[in-house]
């Protein structure tokens, strides 16, 4: 011991010469990983453009892209000029939102920053140099169409060796006839959605081969553009690129430049100061958008996946349909099919990953992907779009496989005879970036190709284009639909007006005034903000006072016994449309009374006095009277449940003493109304004709003894009804007299959150400055407009002193009078009495009195 020197301590048993281990950081883990997945850092390549084959020259190819864009432009133009207004209901929304970013006067219902804005300026100044909103839309489909045609030449060009094959993928996509369907729809805004994602797509592969600072920060930059101007299309690309970039890394694809350097931070900052900034603003200023993973209403009811695979495979083969049972398997078996293979060329044949399959692959695999997860969670959305977007990665995948085909060929030309003297100590073989060769059987194959493309855009895409033409401008795009608006505007007078389905987008795009309809088909409707008016809409146009509690609703036509008697009326809704499925019509109440020993019968006489309940209440009541009695409705949407109660109270005049009180509980008159009788006393079951079984509603009727005698089905004049009665014609009298009926109705469902308890149309059309209601009875897409009144015209006569202003076609021009001077004050009218006039949902004549 006392020969150690005095720094050594016997405890330290670490030998001479060694370093203690060190536990690893994460800055040594981060560098592994690094190691392991992102390849070092070199800087740019030679390759500055990105592509393969860089030593040709572009412009020629580039001319050609453009001459196709022109040629399909055309093409659709002509097809779009046959009617005065461009095809679609949206064009109308779209541009009327460009007013307001192109300085011009804009309808209220407009709220700039609600939809991404990118689209927003080049329609607004299109709509300047196109004299209004009719040009401007006629414009933009001849300009986006060139737009998308040449991003997709520059997108395929990046993923194949030939221009010929990047012109290839242009022409596919461009002639594709259900690609082609959305100009006619007016899909304006994924349309330019879709030039952002063509281009942010390419600058991801460009940058990835030549490292440029450049290409990645375009790169970030096409993808906020996407973002801001579609979500939807941002939603995709953002999978896409995800996918993409997580197979690059699976072959050390994606350089570390794309984090370590200055260019790589100022493009993810130009991503995340445009988009955050988009949403952080309008968050702040509490301006909500659109909902295309929440709202949308019928989407996931009508227009579930097996709309992907019909709109793709319809236009070429009439007959074959997708049913909805198989569409969601086929979806997965797509999605994994895409999976597998990618897998399959990353574990076996990994230098046939090439960066064109991986994001063909990942571009095809997102939209089907997005489809089969959203509807295994039940997101209620359109599913029918995610077709659109894989027309692109279709037409790479030809491209792609085209230019295989012509390279093995020419490779295989290029192989010296076996009779040469020189052989190669291996064959050739094809590799991404390898030489060309001009071999005519390759260019047999193009050119085939090619015809085959063509020879299917002139049979198919070309004929289907005055169909897609005729079946998007059935209601609202003629000249007799732009001779009312004229009506309107010539008039002088201020307001905004309400009117039905199809029309209202173009009509504030037209009148520049707000445009209010009845939202019966609520499955492209993405906008939380207006689909309360939507709903509110229809209860205006079809009753006067409502109380709901947001599924289901108990409204009164009015009080105006003119113009009809099926005064009550039970509805139930299904993810955004209220239906009718029972009425209790007071014209057909039959009350018996007996005064000074004489016994006689009748009905009412004379409208209804209203009483609403207190603020924040869904109920109302509306009394009637007739020949010694007073019958008083009281109709309340129960807050615990989806459920509605009738109280039917009938109370004698001084003198007079009740004998009976009896009627009918009527079902629709349109479709295949079921009225059935329950188990028990007192119930029946009713099914409407629409939506069937699941609008499925037990009646109950208390007491239970007042129910009697139920028609099961519709017969011609008479519905299905159940008859009531209450009291006895031969009792000895009685002072008052109650019934009630209640409705519940499981099945009911609805997308709208926030309908006010208590609706009155009054008051909604006071609100919104309501002056003009812009009817026509001319069916739409959706068929006829069977939840509006068949009488509207004349119930808004009866009911609101509404007079016609004028006549276009089938348009009429109904001038309501300025809020305030609505008619008041009940009158006696004619009440017809069979069950027949019960059924069609017209209109009680005549207004109330609130008290």
């Amino acid at each position: 011991m006392a020969n150690l020197p005095t720094s050594a301590s016997p405890a330290d048993p670490t030998p001479t010469g060694t370093v203690a281990p060190v536990a690893p950081t994460f800055t040594a883990w981060f560098h592994r990983f690094e190691d392991t997945f992102f390849p070092p850092l070199t800087g740019p390549t030679t390759n500055r453009r990105g592509v393969l084959s860089a030593q040709l020259a572009e412009w020629p190819a580039v001319v050609v892209a453009l001459a196709i864009g022109i040629v399909v432009a055309g093409l659709l133009e002509r097809a779009i000029s046959t009617m005065p207004i461009p095809p679609g209901g949206d064009p109308g929304q779209w541009t009327s939102t460009a007013f307001a970013y192109a300085g011009l006067p804009y309808p209220s219902w407009i709220v700039p920053g609600q939809y991404p804005p990118l689209l927003f300026p080049l329609l607004g100044l299109l709509v300047r140099l196109g004299g209004g909103p009719i040009g401007g839309a006629r414009l933009y489909v001849g300009v986006v169409t060139v737009l998308i045609g040449l991003s997709m030449y520059f997108f395929a060009r990046g993923v194949t060796r030939r221009r010929s094959t990047a012109l290839l993928a242009v022409a596919i996509v461009l002639l594709n006839p259900t690609f082609l369907q959305m100009f006619f729809w007016g899909f304006y805004p994924n349309l330019l959605g879709f030039v952002f994602l063509n281009l942010t797509l390419a600058f991801l592969v460009r940058y990835i081969r030549s490292r440029r600072p450049l290409h990645g920060i375009m790169f970030w930059t096409c993808a906020a553009a996407t973002v801001l101007t579609h979500s939807l299309v941002g939603v995709v690309l953002a999978a896409a690129a995800g996918i993409a970039i997580f197979l690059a890394l699976s072959i050390k694809a994606i350089p570390r430049e794309s984090y370590r350097t200055k260019a790589g931070w100022i493009g993810f900052g130009i991503f995340a100061t445009t988009v955050g900034g988009f949403y952080l603003s309008t968050s702040l200023l509490k301006i909500p958008h659109p909902q295309y993973l929440h709202s949308g209403a019928f989407a996931y009811v009508r227009n579930g996946v097996s709309a992907i695979f019909n709109l793709m495979l319809q236009p070429f083969v009439h007959a074959l349909k997708v049913k909805p049972a198989d569409s969601l398997a086929i979806l997965w078996i797509l999605a994994v099919g895409i999976g597998l293979y990618a897998l399959g060329l990353r574990l076996f044949w990994k230098k046939r990953l090439t960066l064109g399959t991986i994001v063909a692959a990942s571009l095809g695999l997102s939209p089907i992907l997005l489809a089969a997860v959203g509807w295994e969670l039940s997101v209620v959305t359109d599913y029918g779009r995610f077709s659109y977007f894989l027309v692109a990665p279709l037409a790479l995948a030809i491209a792609l496989t085209v230019d295989r085909i012509m390279t093995e060929i020419n490779v295989r030309a290029s192989r010296p005879s076996a009779k040469s003297p020189i052989a190669p100590l291996r064959p050739p073989r094809w590799r991404p970036g390898g030489g060309r060769a001009d071999a005519p059987a390759a260019t047999a194959v193009l050119t085939l190709v090619a015809i085959v493309v063509i020879l299917v855009g002139d049979v198919v895409s070309v004929k289907s284009l005055p169909k897609d033409e005729a079946a998007t401008t059935k209601v609202g795009h003629d000249q007799t639909f732009l001779n009312a608006l004229q009506i309107i505007q010539s008039s002088g007078i201020p307001g905004s007006l309400l009117t039905v389905p199809g029309v209202a987008k173009w009509s504030r795009a037209l009148l520049v005034r707000d445009a209010y309809f009845p939202n019966l088909a609520a499955r492209y409707t993405f906008d939380p903000t207006h689909l309360v008016d939507e709903e509110t809409a229809y209860f205006a146009l079809t009753s006067r006072y409502v109380a709901t509690n947001d599924v289901v609703a108990a409204t009164a036509l009015g009080t105006n016994l003119d113009s009809g008697n099926a005064t009550f009326e039970y509805q139930a809704a299904y993810y955004g449309t209220f239906t009718p499925v029972a009425a209790i019509p007071v014209g057909n109440i039959s009350v018996t009374v007996v005064h000074d020993g004489t016994v006689t019968s009748g009905g009412v006489t004379t409208g209804g006095v209203l009483r609403l309940a207190p603020d924040g209440a869904a109920s109302y009541s509306l009394a009637y009277s007739g020949v010694g009695f007073v019958v008083t409705v009281l109709a309340v949407a129960l807050a615990s449940s989806p459920a509605v109660k009738y109280t039917l109270t009938t109370v004698a005049d001084p003198g007079y003493q009740l004998l009976a009180v009896q009627g009918n509980v009527t079902g629709p008159s349109a479709g295949a109304a079921r009225f059935v009788r329950a188990s028990g006393g007192g119930a029946f079951d009713l099914t409407p004709g629409k939506f069937g079984a699941t609008l499925a509603t037990t009646a109950t009727v208390s007491p239970g003894s007042a129910l009697g005698k139920i028609t099961q089905f519709n017969h011609p004049g008479v519905p299905a009804h159940a008859a009531y009665s209450v009291g006895s014609v031969n009792g000895s009298g009685h002072s008052q007299l109650v019934l009630s009926f209640t409705f519940t109705t499981p099945g009911a469902s609805n997308l709208v959150v926030g309908l006010p308890p208590l609706i009155s149309a009054d008051t909604a059309w006071a609100n919104w400055s309501v002056r003009f209601v812009l009817y026509s009875s001319s069916p739409t897409e959706e068929g006829s407009f069977a939840n509006l009144l068949p009488n509207e015209i004349g119930y808004l006569e009866d009911e609101y002193g509404a007079r016609i202003l004028g006549t276009s076609g089938l348009w009429s021009v109904i001038l309501l009078p300025a809020p305030g001077y609505l008619p008041q004050g009940p009158r006696p009218s004619e009440v017809p009495s069979a069950v027949s006039n019960s059924t069609d949902r017209a209109s009680p004549a005549g207004p109330g009195v609130e008290t």
